[in-house]
């Protein structure tokens, strides 16, 4: 079968021709910038990823600086249980101001901060915001799972106030 092409219908086919080129570039361009825009993305995912294990990295080394800190502490802590030494918590008108490990380290401190060197007399009940210095002694209580304040020692011991 032979088939006659005028050339009407040759320039028609020629546009479609072209419409399908121009097309076909158009598909192409937007699969080349998404494919631009997932090689982007997963450039950014892989500096993420690895800007996190980096940083993992780090913490897990803090972490395992503060585990031994800790555990030397606990132990430092069992000991000085053991021993059956406390701490002494320091108070500037009722605020906590600093932990010290004896009375002496305590009174000692509170000497820098201009407290009188020798005016530390017993605890007589008053509010703690009422006085200027105070020295609480306390130790870890395993009943109550924290601190308990020990009780209060006879007036040679010098715990009290300032």
């Amino acid at each position: 079968m032979i088939r006659f092409v005028t050339a009407g219908r040759l320039r028609r086919l020629e546009e479609e021709a072209e419409q399908a080129r121009t097309r076909m570039r158009a598909v192409q361009a937007q699969a080349a910038a998404a494919w631009c825009r997932h090689v982007r993305e997963v450039w950014d995912l892989t500096v993420r990823a690895e800007t996190a294990e980096s940083d993992a990295a780090i913490l897990r080394g803090h972490v395992e600086e503060y585990q031994e800190r800790v555990r030397l502490l606990a132990a430092e802590l069992a000991a000085a249980e053991e021993a059956g030494l406390s701490l002494v918590l320091l108070l500037h008108w009722g605020e906590p101001h600093s932990i010290h490990a004896s009375r002496e380290c305590a009174f000692a401190y509170a000497a820098t901060q201009d407290a009188p060197i020798d005016g530390w007399v017993p605890s007589d009940g008053r509010v703690h915001a009422e006085v200027a210095w105070q020295v609480l002694a306390f130790t870890r209580d395993e009943s109550v799972m924290g601190l308990c304040r020990l009780p209060v020692r006879s007036p040679q011991d010098r715990e009290g106030a300032a």
